[in-house]
């Protein structure tokens, strides 16, 4: 019986004393821990100063994301925040290094699947974008893939231009 009075069933552990379970819990959970984690990036997190407040950052990081097809997972322009899904793209070795294969990078095989997204945070004047790949060999096997770099420089290129003064020529404009 519970303290309110009423009458509750005991779990029963199927014979197993409750050491034993105990201790077959803490192999799983452990196992799990110990499962190797994200690789870590073979440079830092793209860090770079850049004009403007922090809900301006990540209204342009969101612009030119939602722009180039990629699906929000999170905004949040007061926190300065942003992250995307995971989107399919194809990747060359001179963006992503997926280890090899025979020798081979494994990013350049046929069948090689990979998908990009970015998480980018925003603090006034300052932006930091890193780029999350997920990759598959030929095999259906997992890649432990990183950028190099290259996927965030091109996209804080692309989120600086999008907040250059607005002198842009206008709808009608010939030269558009």
């Amino acid at each position: 019986m519970n303290m309110n009075g009423i009458r509750c069933r005991q779990r029963r552990t199927a014979g197993l004393p409750a050491a034993a379970v105990l201790a077959a819990l803490v192999l799983v959970a452990g196992g799990c821990a110990a499962a190797p984690g994200p690789q870590q990036p073979t440079h830092d997190a793209y860090r770079k100063p850049l004009a403007g407040s922090r809900a301006a950052l990540v209204a342009a990081a969101r612009s030119v994301l939602l722009g180039r097809g990629f699906a929000l997972a999170r905004s949040n322009d007061q926190a300065g925040v942003l992250a995307t899904r995971l989107k399919p793209v194809q990747l060359s070795g001179e963006q992503a290094d997926c280890g090899t294969i025979d020798g081979k990078p494994a990013v350049s095989l046929q069948g090689t699947r990979t998908r990009l997204a970015y998480n980018v945070w925003a603090d006034s004047h300052v932006i930091t974008i890193q780029a999350v790949i997920d990759g598959k060999g030929p095999d259906g096997k997992s890649l432990n893939c990183v950028s190099t770099g290259k996927l965030e420089q091109r996209l804080y290129q692309r989120i600086a231009a999008e907040l250059a003064p607005r002198n842009r020529p206008w709808p009608g404009h010939p030269g558009r």
